[in-house]
């Protein structure tokens, strides 16, 4: 056997084991979409309830004009569902990330079908508040093919190549095998455990660091400007070697 076959062994495995914790994201994703259409529902009976009380409680239309409705118990326990199936979602390595969101959104008609790195990265950088982290992710991961491959990794690829063909690619192999940026990509994806005085309850992702206001680095094309991404760069860094 060559020099480089027990590397080989250990990206198989890597990808292997990738490929399980994808099959539990999918299943994950799909009980994640059927809280949150049971939360919208209830959210939707709650101003229906709301509306009605107030038409006849002209002064409690009167002090509340346009306040929120009052969330029910249902609606409040189901967006504390939705938070911990959604905490729960982890991406161990940028491999599994990326199967996750070619599985996951592939047929969604708000990113349209993944198929290709053009749909992918739309996808993954898309600026709406929901995939703040995806983009950041992009970021940290496009700033090591950069410095390692010579290319940003939204960059690397033609547009027209597929999902499939990146998921092959020898440099992201590479990377999955680099423990450094592995190590670090996990350390930042996973939550920890919060301190008594937080009731035991999980910290914010760590992928989320403190960079000031978000929203004034975020561009339509590219998620974040080179000023935002160097900063929110920088805070990562120091995240991975407190």
């Amino acid at each position: 056997m060559g020099e480089g076959a027990p590397q080989v062994e250990t990206v198989d495995k890597i990808i292997n084991s990738s490929k399980k914790a994808v099959e539990k994201l999918l299943k994950d994703y799909s009980e994640y979409n059927e809280i949150e259409s049971k939360l919208e529902e209830s959210k939707k009976v709650d101003s229906n309830n709301s509306i009605t009380n107030q038409s006849t409680n002209k002064f409690s239309l009167k002090l509340r004009p346009s306040a929120e409705p009052i969330k029910s118990e249902k609606t409040l326990n189901l967006e504390k569902e939705l938070k911990v199936k959604g905490d729960s979602m982890y991406f161990d390595n940028p491999y599994t990330w990326i199967m996750y969101k070619f599985f996951a959104y592939r047929t969604q008609s708000t990113t349209g079908e993944m198929v290709n790195r053009n749909a992918l990265f739309k996808g993954l950088i898309n600026t709406e508040s929901r995939h703040k982290i995806c983009g950041i992710r992009m970021a940290y991961i496009d700033r090591y093919f950069q410095e390692n491959f010579g290319k940003k990794f939204r960059e690397f690829w033609p547009g027209e190549t597929s999902v499939q063909d990146i998921l092959d690619s020898d440099q992201l192999k590479k990377t999955l095998l680099d423990k450094n940026f592995i190590e670090a990509w996990y350390k930042l994806e996973h939550q920890e455990k919060a301190d008594e005085k937080n009731e035991g309850k999980l910290l914010s992702n760590k992928w989320l660091v403190d960079a000031g206001d978000y929203e004034k680095y975020r561009t339509s094309e590219d998620g974040y400007s080179e000023e935002g991404i160097a900063l929110i760069l920088s805070k990562l860094d120091e995240v991975v070697n407190h």
